[in-house]
């Protein structure tokens, strides 16, 4: 994660997982999923909605087929970001959650986003937000613009958090971990859930590639929990916000 991005992080206990995260990142194998505030609406001009065949690719993962989400009366299905960073392919799907009435923001209003990046470029959501979508990040010093709206709203700090991510397990898919996890499991279509405060994974089979897979997701910080809520707070009009883990 950037330094200023909060959220979830992997780490390998073992060498033989630290060899196979490497592989799964680098094979794009590991799906991620970040939530953002952006200052303004972002742009739709130039984002394609992603095709079935560039959903399912590795990396991204989204079911283009799912129920869109309604936000102000409006549907808002997955977008999606093409644009090539320090001339690499770079690519980022991201959907609207909800909109915020914020006198600081630019058109008074904050957009709160759902981003899957495919690949993993520099700063690539920040970078891809605010030059593809024209709606950089709030308290993104570094691609805000530097404008009266951005400079106004540094001081809440940046809010990007990595929420969510799957990956394979590095254990239970060698031969040793597949034929523990038969033994001590109810089924092949077992599934583990732990449940702590504000944090949920999941272990399971992946009935489509037959991978046990590892699924994490965590609420989003105290401080960018508060100031959603204290946006919500603030609402006058009909501008509607998802609810988001």
């Amino acid at each position: 994660l950037d330094k200023p991005t909060s959220g979830l992080l992997v780490v390998a206990k073992t060498a033989g997982a630290t060899a196979d995260l490497s592989r799964q990142f680098a094979e794009r194998v590991v799906r991620k999923t970040y939530v953002a505030l952006c200052n303004g609406v972002p742009s739709t001009e130039k984002d394609a909605a992603p095709s079935v065949s560039a959903a399912l690719d590795p990396g991204v993962r989204i079911d283009v087929r799912e129920e869109e989400i309604i936000v102000g009366g409006k549907q808002t299905p997955w977008r999606l970001i093409d644009r090539a960073l320090d001339n690499k392919s770079a690519v980022t799907a991201w959907r609207t959650r909800g909109y915020f009435e914020c006198p600081e923001a630019t058109n008074n209003t904050l957009t709160l986003v759902e981003l899957r990046p495919k690949t993993g470029r520099y700063h690539q959501l920040r970078r891809h937000m605010a030059r593809a979508a024209n709606s950089p990040l709030v308290g993104d010093y570094v691609y805000d613009g530097g404008g009266a709206a951005a400079l106004s709203l540094r001081r809440h700090g940046i809010f990007l958090c990595s929420n969510g991510i799957s990956l394979e397990h590095p254990f239970y898919n060698t031969d040793v971990g597949r034929e523990e996890w038969d033994d001590n499991t109810a089924g092949p279509d077992c599934t583990h859930q732990h449940d702590k405060a504000e944090q949920m994974s999941l272990l399971f089979r992946d009935e489509a590639t037959d991978r046990i897979m590892v699924h994490a997701n965590i609420s989003l910080p105290e401080e960018f929990r508060s100031f959603l809520d204290s946006m919500k707070e603030k609402q006058t009009s009909n501008l509607k916000i998802t609810n988001m883990v």
